[in-house]
């Protein structure tokens, strides 16, 4: 890894993200009884790999003594309500810190409480956001 990270250093600097490592990997879990499309919707796929990476976390923090950050991009996609709203109660009740992304504020997110928001522009500018509460007084 530590060499094609190396070799791929200027382009990843030129595009600006990292086109090597463990982030690029695809995860495919497979049944024996079912093809993977007969079984799972897009979202159920989706809590499956939730889980196991809420399990590789808690192995983690069982054999370090501490939780790793962890870390859920465009986390409501694919995910009804409930289970939006199920999952963010489980990670705020984590002793970790949890980053989320998200396209937009959907309700479930707009519930989270002692949340930190911050806007990324399409620049890459990263700026402090408003609470929920505070956007809903705006408008």
């Amino acid at each position: 890894l530590a060499a094609q990270l190396l070799q791929q250093l200027q382009r990843d600097r030129q595009r600006a993200h990292v086109s090597r490592g463990p982030h690029r990997a695809d995860w495919r879990p497979s049944f024996t009884q079912a093809a993977r499309r007969e079984l799972l919707s897009r979202g159920q796929e989706k809590l499956v790999a939730l889980a196991a990476v809420l399990a590789q976390a808690a192995a983690y923090a069982e054999t370090r003594g501490e939780w790793p950050i962890l870390l859920f991009d465009d986390l409501p996609s694919e995910l009804d309500m409930a289970h939006q709203r199920s999952l963010l109660s489980l990670l705020a009740g984590l002793p970790a810190q949890v980053l989320v992304t998200a396209t937009e504020r959907g309700p479930a997110l707009q519930e989270l409480q002692h949340a930190h928001w911050f806007h990324v522009e399409q620049d890459g500018r990263v700026s402090r956001s408003e609470t929920p509460g505070e956007a809903a007084k705006m408008l």
